[in-house]
């Protein structure tokens, strides 16, 4: 059989047959492959510890019928200040299931392995602050992916949007792009946003996530661009619920909040 090596990024693994495990990873030279691990399900598996999900490995793979059959594994990067965050490891299942959802087997898109590696390394970090980071994140991922519709022009009269300074943008969510306040029609398929929001998510779909301002506390302006790139990010995916790692993180995001009474107790 023809062996063949990869750098990949674990996404996750499911269990097969006894004792074996079938593993997706992200690769910087194949896109999104998966590959079964022969015996990774068992204690003394020399792999398993270089297959876990939010992990860096390099390895190699033999070609197989069904599956690649993975037949080395060395991690590179653990993230091991992220795996003891549970912040941060919500942070990190949310962009694990997006990558999941929007790539098809085989597509190779080197700035989503780049994006992932580099979102993994800020939530490695013991002294960052989370913040709009994987808003961020999703908006650059389906900009990539050609998901995310352009910002500069009204999809209806093709006016700039950017010239329109004193006037309310909105995004149709019927259409899949912005519109000026002139093409807007009032009903449940518009959301108006504020032109400084509109210029943020410019810059979100082409600034790389390591010079992305964020912070503990969101503003009202960035809890709107927030709820608005979540809407997008659920109108892309087709799903009537919102995926269950986002949910995950924002129960995890609330816990974290001061309560009115610490507030309060703050300003005294």
């Amino acid at each position: 059989m023809a062996t063949y090596l990869v750098e990949g990024i674990v996404l996750k693994y499911f269990p097969y047959r006894d004792y074996d495990r079938i593993f997706t990873l992200y690769t910087k030279e194949h896109g999104k492959i998966d590959a079964i691990g022969r015996g990774t399900g068992k204690i003394l598996s020399k792999l398993v510890g270089h297959l876990q999900p939010v992990t860096m490995s390099r390895c190699m793979l033999a070609e197989g019928r069904r599956w690649d059959v993975l037949t080395q594994a060395k991690a590179l990067h653990t993230y091991p200040v992220l795996h003891q965050n549970i912040e941060a490891l919500a942070l990190a299942g949310v962009a694990i299931e997006a990558v999941d959802r929007l790539t098809k087997t085989g597509q190779e898109e080197p700035l989503v392995y780049l994006a992932l590696d580099e979102l993994f390394k800020k939530l490695n970090s013991k002294h960052h602050q989370h913040g709009t980071l994987i808003y961020h994140f999703l908006w650059q991922l389906m900009t990539t992916l050609g998901f995310a519709p352009l910002v500069q022009n009204c999809i209806s009269c093709k006016k700039s949007l950017e010239e329109t300074v004193n006037e309310t943008p909105y995004f149709h969510f019927q259409e899949g792009g912005f519109v000026c306040s002139s093409c807007a029609v009032e009903g449940n398929f518009v959301w108006p946003v504020t032109p400084t929001a509109l210029h943020k998510l410019n810059h979100y779909g082409k600034e790389s996530l390591a010079v992305s301002k964020s912070h503990g506390t969101l503003s009202s302006e960035e809890r709107g661009l927030a709820r608005l790139i979540l809407h997008f990010y659920q109108h892309v995916i087709g799903e009537d619920a919102l995926p269950k790692n986002l949910l995950f993180y924002r129960s995890i995001y609330l816990s974290h909040q001061p309560s009115v009474q610490e507030k309060s107790a703050e300003k005294v």
